[in-house]
């Protein structure tokens, strides 16, 4: 009987794991764990290969979903994702899938998470830390959440990645602003944008971090993590400015 979200999550992921080991690209805050970040997640975030539309992967996912015991399942398709409601023992998380036609990746074990609950680990793909932090980037420019900052800040300042420039410049050049971003332009040049995440870090108070990321993190992660946000940016933004 699965006890808690993660360990949902960790019995998705092997599920999906073992049906695509070549089509599921693991992206998003559960990649990040499985580097010991000790931030939370509560979904599974996709890009399934080599697929031009999100069509052609629902019903694939669903049937491999359904040969987990003693789950639900009920999903939605948009312009955005696929997304996909996971529920068990009144428990439930989620799936985000989109498609690429290709993506370049990188392998990790998914042994962090899956011992945990006597589940083998496996070598799955996910994407390459400097095309995830180009797509994180411009992520942070269309919704401004302190969520990405701390992505942002962990691949760069504590992997030791950088962005993928060309993919960078390209998402930047199609912003797809979030409702709720008013008055904010939908195409940014390097130096704008370099301006605009400063200007957002240098604003930040414990107490907006706080309010957004207690629910990721535990406390002690994030208690004065403003100067080191700070700290982090400030290289990030010099290095585009160098490029």
């Amino acid at each position: 009987m699965i006890n808690s979200e993660e360990e949902l999550l960790a019995v998705i992921m092997d599920k999906i794991g073992s049906k695509f080991p070549d089509n599921a690209i693991l992206k998003g805050g559960m990649s990040l764990r499985l580097t010991s970040s000790p931030r939370g997640t509560n979904d599974l975030d996709y890009v399934f290969i080599p697929f031009k539309s999100k069509k052609k992967i629902v019903n694939m996912i669903l049937d491999a979903l359904n040969e987990i015991p003693n789950v639900t399942t009920t999903h939605s398709l948009n312009s955005k994702c696929l997304r996909i409601i996971i529920t068990s023992n009144n428990i439930s998380t989620q799936i985000e899938a989109n498609v690429m036609e290709d993506c370049e990746t990188s392998i990790i074990t998914t042994q962090l998470i899956s011992q945990k609950y006597g589940i083998a680990p496996k070598i799955i793909k996910i994407m390459r830390w400097d095309i995830a932090l180009a797509h994180k980037m411009a992520a942070w420019a269309e919704r401004r959440l302190i969520r990405d900052i701390y992505d942002i800040h962990y691949i760069f300042y504590i992997l030791k990645e950088k962005p993928n420039m060309e993919i960078l410049k390209k998402r930047l050049k199609n912003l797809s602003m979030s409702k709720n971003i008013k008055n904010q332009k939908k195409k940014l040049t390097l130096n704008e944008y370099s301006d605009e995440i400063e200007l957002f870090v240098n604003d930040l108070t414990q107490n907006d971090i706080d309010n957004e990321l207690l629910g990721y993190l535990e406390k002690e992660h994030i208690a004065g993590i403003n100067y080191i946000f700070k700290s982090t940016i400030s290289d990030l933004t010099k290095w585009l400015n160098e490029q």
